[in-house]
């Protein structure tokens, strides 16, 4: 079995983490700021997996800042912010990929009025086909992923 070498997912996270996420701050001015050119804003912890810690903030909300301050654990740690995108009640795709090949894809659907797309919160998956938009930008990002020795990917797709 083939593993993704360290280095690899090093350089992503070190070198590769402001590229690929752009808007990830532990600064409360820095979010406010992207708060206040969007509605609502979804803010993921970095390190976290399985959608926790995964908030939703909306402009002149009671508990921005308690918020803010509990995912920064007081600005020390990187949030990702993402401008909220409501097509997320739709599903969101996911294709994995190994080796740099298309292994499968599946959509996630939140349940229950919850914003989160993910099993643990009782999100539904099913199987997913791959659209051409799809199929080429997994083309786009095979060499990267190839000379990054990152085997095993996955990544989200409903923001296309």
């Amino acid at each position: 079995m083939t593993e993704n070498i360290l280095s690899g997912l090093g350089e992503l996270n070190q070198k590769g983490s402001r590229m690929l996420l752009p808007y990830a701050y532990a600064q409360a001015q820095k979010i406010l700021e992207y708060l206040d050119q969007h509605t609502r804003l979804v803010l993921k912890p970095i390190g976290l997996f399985g959608a926790k810690g995964v908030n939703c903030l909306q402009k002149n909300q009671q508990n921005t800042m308690e918020t803010i301050n509990q995912l920064t654990h007081n600005e020390c740690n990187l949030v990702v912010c993402q401008k909220f995108l409501p097509e997320v009640y739709v599903g969101d795709k996911r294709i994995f990929m190994i080796h740099g090949e298309i292994a499968g894809a599946f959509t996630t659907i939140p349940q229950n009025g919850d914003f989160r797309a993910d099993d643990s919160f009782g999100a539904v998956s099913m199987e997913s086909t791959i659209t051409d938009q799809e199929m080429a930008l997994c083309h786009a990002i095979q060499p990267k992923l190839k000379e990054d020795h990152l085997y095993c990917s996955k990544f989200s797709t409903f923001k296309i």
